[in-house]
């Protein structure tokens, strides 16, 4: 195994509850791995910059918890990256080039025990002209394992 470099600016794990979000937002490094958000209308949520950050992730699980706004989220710069739709999920990860990709699930709610968010089916999003290259995929398999591609 590679030497793997680690950003020690970079928290990653934890959550933090941005609330009631009235204002656009700009997360850091520094944010929680889960990012739990209730939005007002027409709201942004700006991602940092990507310098030293190695490629893939998940660098954030976003919840937008509103069931009537979305939120749109941005790259460094103001590059769209998707629009986190209501009552969605937003699984933020990182391409080699450094682009910012999102895959957004619909959020279906939290097990009795907290422990498990449930998800639907989703979309890619990534800024305009990316080349969506995943490789290969690997899909866990079994008894409690329901996979649906739509």
């Amino acid at each position: 195994m590679g030497d793997v470099l680690i950003s020690l600016d970079t928290e990653y794990g934890g959550s933090v509850d941005l609330g009631n979000l009235a204002t656009n937002y700009t997360l850091s490094r520094k944010h929680q791995k889960l990012v739990y958000v209730n939005p007002g209308p027409g709201l942004t949520l700006s991602l940092y910059d990507t310098t030293g950050l190695q490629p893939g992730g998940p660098y954030h699980y976003i919840i937008n918890a509103s069931p009537t706004n979305s939120i749109d989220l941005d790259a460094d710069g103001g590059s769209p990256v998707l629009t986190i739709s209501t009552l969605t999920v937003a699984i933020v990860g990182l391409f080699a080039n450094g682009t910012w990709l999102g895959l957004t699930q619909p959020f279906r709610g939290i097990s009795g025990s907290g422990t498990t968010i449930e998800l639907d089916y989703g979309t890619v999003g990534a800024p305009t002209g990316t080349a969506l290259d995943f490789g290969t995929v690997l899909v866990p398999t079994g008894p409690d394992i329901d996979l649906n591609l739509l």
